[in-house]
């Protein structure tokens, strides 16, 4: 009774869709059509993954210049204070990010069968590891944050940079900054 049922039931989609080809509700696509929604799909994802890298490399950076991690430190009062310092904004613009990936990975048959938590979790985690490789593991940061110090340039990169700001450096330093014996490039704020 079952193999019948389930008999018929094929023969019913079979139908509907023999008939809507017929009457010309389904667009045939070319092959080249699904190959390049494929290569588009991947440029979009690699693209937000290397976005979301450098985001949280940038966030890891300007807690790591700044010293606001020391405010850890200081009991209740210190983590308000983090909290109060911290980033906010491109860590929403990280998870508007993340939240876009797991929409794009969900719609393909090897995003589907997974839970959007476990694809959310792991492509987080990865983001995570990898921007912090990127800002401990390289000098790019800092080295470009020399960079917008020295000349600053149009465009979003630089004012972030420019925006960074450094630890005050020991008190003895800035003695020897007045009389000129600090190396040009370190800006005190």
């Amino acid at each position: 009774m079952k193999e019948q049922l389930q008999e018929n039931k094929q023969i019913d989609i079979k139908e509907v869709v023999l008939s809507r080809i017929q009457a010309h509700t389904v667009v045939m696509r070319p092959k080249i059509y699904f190959t390049l929604q494929v290569i588009g799909f991947t440029v979009l994802a690699v693209s937000i993954l290397l976005l979301s890298i450098f985001i949280l490399g940038m966030i890891s950076f300007s807690v790591r210049i700044s010293g606001h991690a020391f405010f850890f430190g200081q009991g209740l009062k210190g983590v308000w204070l983090f909290l109060s310092f911290f980033p906010w904004i491109p860590l929403l613009f990280w998870f508007v990010l993340i939240g876009l990936l797991v929409k794009m990975v969900r719609t393909y048959s090897f995003g589907y069968r997974h839970p959007a938590v476990i694809i959310l979790v792991f492509s987080g985690l990865f983001c995570l590891g990898a921007g912090l490789a990127l800002d401990w593991g390289t000098g790019m940061n800092d080295k470009m944050y020399e960079n917008s110090m020295r000349q600053a340039r149009p465009g979003p990169i630089d004012t972030i940079y420019v925006k960074a700001r450094r630890v005050p450096p020991p008190l003895h330093s800035i003695e020897r900054e007045r009389r000129g014996e600090m190396r040009k490039g370190f800006l005190i704020h």
